[in-house]
């Protein structure tokens, strides 16, 4: 990875609380893939009152270098494959991925997908 897509990396991870782990094959750049986890897990353990949550709130982003813009994004990596696609544009590179990601990230927050999550498993998130 570049370096300056990297400091860009390491500055979203201190200004929105996340942590991004990147993925591209050197030898044969077959697909790339970025994971975006939340790092705030001990406020949703509060929220929550469960004292282990494991770390489920995330979104994995995956495209290959042929797919005309196309992204397979997997919301909650953990506990599913479901998936949806998404057309982003030109991917020139794995850099113009990440920054897409982070881009991305920055418009939906991770957060959201949490309550998506407590809805569907009907838990009430305390006021507070």
């Amino acid at each position: 990875m570049d370096p300056k897509t990297l400091a860009k990396v390491k500055e979203s991870e201190r200004n929105l609380n996340i942590r991004l782990e990147t993925h591209e094959s050197s030898e044969h750049p077959t697909f790339w893939e970025v994971t975006a986890w939340m790092t705030r897990t001990a406020e949703y353990e509060k929220m929550t009152g469960k004292a282990d949550l494991p770390r489920v709130w995330g979104r994995k982003y995956i495209t290959t270098p042929t797919a005309g813009g196309m992204v397979l994004v997997i919301r909650n990596p953990q506990s599913g494959d479901t998936f949806t696609t998404e057309t982003w544009g030109d991917i020139p590179s794995y850099d113009s991925f990440v920054e897409k990601v982070l881009d991305r990230v920055k418009e939906s927050p991770l957060d959201e997908d949490f309550t998506t999550l407590c809805d569907e498993a009907n838990t009430v998130i305390p006021a507070g």
